[in-house]
């Protein structure tokens, strides 16, 4: 596949999704250290399964385990996630060589060249509804050793395509991080991811590739690295990776294959040194979780240390709320002004990032840490009671 004018935004460095990515600081590294060794990790030992098989106590395994059914709202999403998964293409699985009625699929036309093809991929990302899209080479201690039942990985691709989905804005603005709506929100964007995984994955094996998706229900990766190495955020004190743009309100999936694409380079935004000097998220977590002090080495790498137990056990026990994103919300770089529009002009200064998200962090210091972005807006429905939706379906 040749350039042409009309295909040139696969040759070029224009900007393919809604922010403009193509303007950060790359560099060739992370911008934590990571000198290494570092050892791979089993599903098994997430806070996550911990809490939910009893370490943390009885109380908060059975509360745990019923995240999915404390709210209908996030039930119903939840389902419908769960079913779309389960009519998907099972792992490994290749598309029909020809469509029900016989005829032989048309072949496309793939290009050679990686940059090419990798923007190819992207462009389908973005017009499916994605908010960033990256690609990096998966670290080998990028992946989990097991899939979380003691099974190991079945294989382990090269290259990760990694989709980031920004949480509802208007319900962003709304919530204070802990109340009902808060794992609906989550299970809306994982839905999102779900079906822009699955359709790049169908997308990758018609072209003739091999993939997999790698999402809330076919997890394999440690996606904050994946996030990292592809050039989609930085690591922060709350343990998770933050995006220049709309900070840490987002979910992340992926597609794994051995596709020859073009990865890109890990950015710098000045979000260490930020976090280092800022700390809201620590003081205000609501399970005393998070690091008020400095980074650490951990396993061969640097980060703040999170008590992963202590929060994910604290969410488990949250009374009026179905989860906890009270750092998410807390956090200055998640602020009102950070829709695409916001960034038209933007020219890529780092200063001028920071600037806002100070201004952000000053307006929450005079108003006593109480949001107040969307007065009035909660549009969703409480509970008067607890009831248990555990056999709707």
């Amino acid at each position: 596949m040749q350039t042409n004018p009309e295909n040139a935004v696969l040759f070029d460095e224009r900007q393919l999704g809604p922010y403009p990515d193509h303007l950060l600081k790359r560099t060739d590294s992370p911008t934590v250290a990571i000198p290494g060794p570092i050892q791979r990790r089993s599903q098994t030992e997430n806070a996550a399964v911990r809490v939910r098989r009893g370490d943390c106590g009885a109380e908060a395994a059975e509360k745990a385990a019923g995240f999915l059914y404390r709210y209908p709202l996030g039930l119903a999403i939840g389902e419908v996630r769960s079913r779309m998964m389960s009519t998907a293409m099972p792992t490994g699985g290749n598309p029909s060589a020809s469509p029900p009625d016989g005829r032989a699929l048309p072949k496309f036309e793939i290009p050679e060249d990686p940059l090419a093809l990798s923007r190819n991929i992207k462009a389908l990302g973005y017009f499916l509804g994605a908010d960033a899209a990256g690609i990096c080479e998966v670290p080998s201690w990028g992946y989990y050793i097991d899939d979380g039942e003691g099974r190991p990985n079945r294989k382990e691709w090269r290259n990760a395509i990694v989709f980031l989905k920004r949480n509802d804005p208007t319900t962003t603005l709304a919530t204070n991080g802990r109340d009902w709506i808060v794992d609906a929100t989550a299970q809306r964007t994982y839905l999102h991811l779900t079906m822009i995984t699955e359709i790049v994955t169908s997308y990758i094996r018609i072209l003739g590739g091999e993939a997999e998706s790698d999402n809330l229900r076919n997890n394999k990766t440690m996606m904050p690295s994946l996030i990292i190495a592809a050039g989609l955020g930085e690591a922060s004190r709350m343990g998770i990776a933050l995006n220049p743009f709309f900070g840490a309100d987002f979910k992340a999936s992926a597609v794994l294959t051995d596709m020859p694409l073009l990865p890109d380079k890990p950015i710098d935004f000045g979000l260490q040194e930020y976090c280092g000097r800022c700390g809201i998220c620590a003081r205000h977590c609501v399970g005393n979780a998070l690091s008020h002090g400095e980074k650490q080495m951990y396993n061969g790498y640097e980060k703040w240390i999170v008590d992963a137990d202590r929060c994910f056990y604290s969410t488990a026990l949250l009374e009026g709320g179905t989860n906890c994103f009270v750092c998410i919300m807390m956090c200055p770089w998640t602020r009102p002004n950070t829709l695409p529009g916001d960034f038209e002009s933007w020219d890529g200064s780092v200063e001028t990032l920071i600037a806002a998200v100070d201004a952000r962090a000053a307006e929450l210091r005079n108003n006593g840490f109480v949001r107040q972005d969307a007065p009035g807006s909660k549009w969703w429905l409480g509970l008067s009671d607890k009831p248990e939706f555990k056999d709707i379906y």
